[in-house]
């Protein structure tokens, strides 16, 4: 009996091993959005969202434009290539992708505010073609006007430290949607955030961000960029005498009370430190050991939009 039970078994099991191999190699044919979301600048004319059909090359598809604070008609239309209004919710792609046209209303020197819409993909009416894991974008119209969207870009800047040697700076300033998931996660603890740093670079250093962002805000009254002090972006070694080490930016105390503080000038396209920025190690990743500066930059020091927002 045992050995009939071992051959069922040993039977069993190389079925299954047939059966995961033979999945292995199977593919579909999908329809899908290449992300989940879209910023789109309100002078960019017509944006041209991508719909991407894979591992065929044509397909029918239908969508749904659903108004959220921006409304159809009235802050962007839907147009087909030729700029002619497109009501008809359906895409044929051919040559593996195409593009759903959105015609954005510029008003030039009107605060708007940021506004957004949602596109969802309803069906794939080819046959043996599928919708694809992400079938929804919402889209954000930025507005041009507004401050603070001035501020999205890279940003970067070369001066002195305090030590009055070479310091350079780089990094990425995003404004924080307010039902993002990066937003709901800055704030759970700084309730005012609505700027987001990331892809921060210290070449002298020979450190960065790594896959952490760091949180601020900006305020319009001052024009002024706070960045919250004391938020570890990285951990690194410092040696048998200290070992691993987290770093943020700081003040030169190495209190969580001063933000680090950046004078905006909208027309030079620079953010100014308004003091001595420092690069702080602490012994914890809640930054509440503070152990002292590895680094830092000069007040005065400038950083100058390199980039603006691509899409």
């Amino acid at each position: 009996m045992k050995n009939i039970a071992k051959l069922i078994s040993g039977a069993v099991i190389l079925l299954f091993m047939a059966a995961c191999n033979k999945a292995e190699y199977v593919t579909y044919n999908y329809v899908s959005l290449d992300a989940r979301r879209a910023k789109i600048n309100e002078t960019v004319g017509t944006y041209k969202l991508p719909v991407t059909v894979h591992n065929s090359d044509n397909c029918i598809v239908t969508y749904k434009v659903t108004d959220g604070s921006a409304k159809a008609g009235v802050d962007f239309d839907i147009v087909d290539a030729a700029g002619n209004p497109d009501p008809s919710g359906v895409l044929q792609i051919t040559g593996g992708v195409d593009y759903i046209y959105i015609k954005i209303v510029n008003r030039p020197g009107v605060e708007t505010g940021n506004k957004s819409f949602q596109i969802d993909l309803l069906q794939a009416s080819t046959k043996d073609v599928y919708l694809g894991s992400t079938t929804n974008v919402k889209c954000s119209i930025i507005d041009a006007d507004a401050a603070i969207n001035k501020l999205i870009g890279s940003w970067s800047g070369t001066g002195k430290d305090p030590w009055e040697d070479p310091a350079s700076l780089s990094l990425y300033l995003d404004v924080l949607e307010e039902d993002s998931e990066e937003a709901k996660e800055a704030h759970k603890k700084y309730g005012n955030a609505n700027l987001m740093f990331s892809n921060l670079k210290l070449p002298e250093l020979g450190m960065d961000s790594a896959d952490n962002n760091i949180y601020g805000y900006f305020d319009d009254n001052t024009k002024k960029v706070h960045i919250y002090a004391n938020q570890p972006f990285n951990e690194y070694n410092f040696g048998e005498q200290y070992g691993e080490l987290y770093v943020a930016l700081t003040n030169q105390n190495g209190t969580e009370s001063d933000d680090v503080i950046l004078s905006f000038n909208k027309d030079s396209n620079e953010l100014k430190a308004d003091k001595v920025i420092g690069v702080g190690v602490f012994s914890h990743d809640d930054a509440m050991d503070y152990k002292g500066l590895t680094g830092g930059y000069n007040a005065g020091f400038i950083l100058t939009k390199v980039a603006e927002v691509t899409e």
